[in-house]
């Protein structure tokens, strides 16, 4: 082209080209990229059924009015769903996780360990509406350090999804109760895994809800 060409867009195509590149934006700010599980941290993420039901019920006790945040303690794959399916409400999750991959990955993303449940700053205190929680090993310390930072987080509302066999920790550290949905995971694991909540859930004990869920197709997915 020689520097006698004319290289001026017209007004028309300048506007094309904004909307394609504001798409884009928007696209990516809640693109996140898949991350494959590390078996040395004891990752094993949900099945896609799993983490909308979960979400599901953060975002209905969330609320609309509610400003305050949607905290997912080592459950990244929750907290994935959520914006999937509100991002406008998603924006107030935060992903709680050791795993620092998922910092890169535009989440909104806070490192965190659980062996030091309470090393998150100070404006996290009691400022989520509720808290969804996979503690990432099934041993008594985790338990009650992850517990520890849920209480933390928490302005009441906790979700635990654990082994059943830490069910007798749990509930002498919480008033939860075991929930009708079940968790599955995309790997089958040995350990019989199970849901538990301090309070009256929305959808995870709405039988209907919970076994239409369960009924769907396997091989269903969604694009995240």
């Amino acid at each position: 082209m020689s520097d006698s060409d004319d290289c001026t867009l017209s007004e028309d195509t300048r506007k094309a080209l904004q909307e394609f590149l504001d798409e884009q934006a928007s696209a990516g700010a809640v693109d996140r990229a898949f991350v494959e599980e590390d078996w040395q941290l004891s990752q094993f993420w949900y099945n896609d059924r799993t983490s909308e039901l979960l979400a599901k019920e953060c975002l209905s006790v969330a609320g609309s009015e509610d400003s305050r945040l949607i905290g997912c303690l080592c459950c990244p794959s929750v907290y994935d769903k959520i914006v999937q399916i509100d991002p406008i409400g998603g924006q107030r999750a935060r992903l709680f996780e050791f795993d620092r991959r998922f910092a890169t990955q535009k989440r909104q993303f806070t490192f965190y360990d659980y062996r030091n449940p309470t090393d998150l700053p100070d404006t996290y205190r009691a400022s989520c509406a509720v808290v969804v929680a996979d503690p990432p090993f099934l041993a008594a310390e985790c338990l009650r350090k992850v517990v520890t930072t849920a209480k933390f987080l928490s302005v009441g509302p906790v979700i635990f999804c654990t082994g059943v066999s830490m069910e007798g920790i749990l509930t002498s550290l919480l008033e939860v109760k075991r929930c009708r949905f079940v968790p599955e995971h995309t790997r089958k694991l040995a350990n019989e895994f199970r849901c538990y909540a301090n309070y009256s859930t929305v959808h995870l004990d709405a039988e209907s809800e919970v076994q239409a869920l369960m009924n769907e197709p396997t091989d269903h997915i969604y694009d995240i």
